[in-house]
């Protein structure tokens, strides 16, 4: 769906919905943290507004700025990531930094799952599965 990506917490796997807006509006259970990973993600899309909705319980952590840079890229641009999680934090260059709590995470996944390349070893300690990325352009390749 466009403008709707999955999001990974230890505690559950949520939506993120982006919307096209006239200034920043971020709707549902969120904190501060996720506040930064919106404001970094919109930076890295070029974007000046956006609306965002978190689903779920309340949460808050850089770790969603992957998926928050894919729901604002997935509107912006028209693209349908499909059914897929992320979890990743996100700079300014739109690398895609490692984070915490991988096994958990990937428990919680009812799809293929993006993670940062960073991540690698702890995902082949968990026996997992994932596809790593590097940099949001990777994520672009993928259209």
């Amino acid at each position: 769906m466009i403008g709707v990506v999955k999001g990974l917490t230890r505690d559950e796997l949520f939506t993120v919905t982006a919307t096209l807006s006239d200034n920043v509006e971020i709707t549902g259970a969120f904190g501060d943290k996720l506040v930064v990973s919106v404001l970094t993600a919109m930076e890295c899309v070029g974007v000046k507004g956006v609306g965002i909705h978190f689903s779920g319980e309340p949460k808050d952590g850089l770790s969603a700025g992957l998926a928050i840079w894919a729901a604002i890229y997935s509107m912006a641009r028209g693209f349908d990531f499909g059914d897929v999680a992320m979890t990743g934090v996100i700079d300014s260059e739109g690398n895609v930094l490692k984070v915490g709590g991988i096994a958990g995470k990937l428990s919680k996944a009812d799809c293929p799952v993006y993670v940062p390349v960073g991540n690698e070893n702890d995902v082949a300690n968990c026996g997992g599965t994932a596809t790593f990325i590097e940099n949001v352009k990777d994520l672009e390749g993928e259209i």
